[in-house]
Formats: C-alpha cells, structure tokens, sequence
C-alpha cells in the first residue's frame, strides 16, 4: 500500500533579483493507493510544479509524506517513482525493447524475467510489433506508448503522468488512453496524471484534485467536481462546455 500526504507545501521560483513568483501555496491532498488521482487546472496553476515538487526535481516548504515517512530528503530513485511527460523522451540508438526493459536491467534482473515483462507490457499497450525497432521507426502514438511501458515496468509505488497525450492527434489520443486505463487497472497502479480537460479528468478519474492559482481549491469524484459551486471549478467546466 502506497500514500502521499501533501501537506501545505509552497514552491517559489526566483525570477530574478527583485522578483519572485510563488507557483504553489499552502497546497495540501492526499493520494491514495491504487487510486487513478487526477489533477487539473488551467495553464500555469501549478500542476506541473506540484508533480515536480513530488518527484524530488524542486525544493519546496512543507511536508511530502510516502506511507507515513518524510521524503524530502529521498532522491528521486529512493521515492521509487516513474514519471511520464507529455514530451517523449526515448534513447534513440537503441530499440524499443531495450528502451522499455531499461528500468529492469539497471535493478540487475535475469534476463529471461525482463523479455517476459517487456513482452507483457508490449502486448498490453500494442506495441509488440514494435520491439525489434528503434524510435525513430515507429510512430508519435507508439513512441509515447513505449515511453508509458518503460514507465509501468518499473514495478514504482507511484506513476505521474504528465498531460502525456496532449501532443498527439485525437485518434493517437485516445487509443493511447484507453490502452493506459486498461493496463492501469490490470496492475492496480497508483497514478497521478495532471490534464486541463475537465472532460478527460471525468473520463477516467477515481478522485480529482482542482488546481487554480497555486492553490488546491477543491477534490472530490468526478460526480461531485461536477456538480460543485466553486467559482474556479465551474469555470473549468464552462470553459470545456464552449
């Protein structure tokens, strides 16, 4: 069983020597454990920022708790985290199973029990036509596919996604979503995925964290985000309804 508490934390970045811009405040929530958690808000509220902060990339105020235990002081490996953004990062030299098993063969595993896994999550995500080439082979929606099942392999005690579908086109998208939720679920993962689209969040989330200005202004499910008063929340709605 895997928690996050996020317990009013800050994030001030340094603009300059007279300027400072505060990208995260007092923002507390909970995550819980093999729950899809998905936080949303417009550009710029902080969501990016609050998934940084989490993996350890960004200092901040606060307190940032694992299964009861501060982290902040973890390295991003220590938190055992895997994170997928929405830009593809691959290695482009080598193939796509090489790319996917990576996360194993760091960890030292046989190599019979990696070709199992990475053929599982190959499947699982349609990219088993895929393994023998290397990325620059393969398509946009592929690609994000393999970065998604190098992700997943990991075996972490969380996966952060990163609005990783907004640079495809609608079909890639959600083809590549429906294949995520299908395979989250087939191994009860904790997620954290952050997108601006109040009809996605609903789409797919157990619970939804509103971002707006910095603040965490509202969480609930997706029946109660809907139904909320909040001026920030409604305006998320509004302004997917136009």
């Amino acid at each position: 069983m895997s928690e996050i508490v996020v317990n009013n934390i800050s994030v001030t970045y340094q603009l300059d020597k007279k300027r400072t811009v505060n990208a995260i405040k007092n923002c507390s929530a909970i995550f819980k454990d093999g729950e899809f958690n998905v936080v949303i808000g417009p550009s710029g509220c902080g969501k990016t920022t609050l998934l940084k902060a989490l993996l350890g990339l960004i200092p901040f105020e606060g307190d940032v708790t694992l299964d009861g235990v501060d982290i902040y002081d973890y390295s991003t490996g220590e938190r055992n985290f895997a994170y997928v953004s929405q830009d593809i990062v691959l290695q482009p030299h080598v193939t796509v199973f090489d790319n996917i098993a990576y996360p194993l063969k760091i960890r030292g595993m046989d190599k019979k029990t990696i070709v199992e896994k990475v053929n599982e999550i190959a499947a699982d995500l349609n990219i088993s036509e895929c393994l023998s080439r290397k990325p620059k082979q393969i398509s946009l929606g592929q690609a994000q596919r393999v970065a998604i099942a190098r992700a997943l392999i990991k075996n972490a005690n969380f996966y952060f996604f990163d609005e990783p579908f907004s640079n495809l086109d609608q079909a890639n998208r959600d083809n590549g979503r429906a294949l995520l939720i299908k395979t989250i679920q087939k191994y009860h993962a904790s997620v954290i995925y952050v997108t601006h689209s109040i009809n996605e969040a609903t789409s797919i989330a157990d619970k939804i964290f509103v971002m707006s200005d910095g603040a965490m202004v509202f969480s609930g499910t997706p029946e109660e985000v809907l139904s909320c008063e909040i001026p920030e929340v409604k305006s998320l709605i509004d302004a997917n309804d136009k």
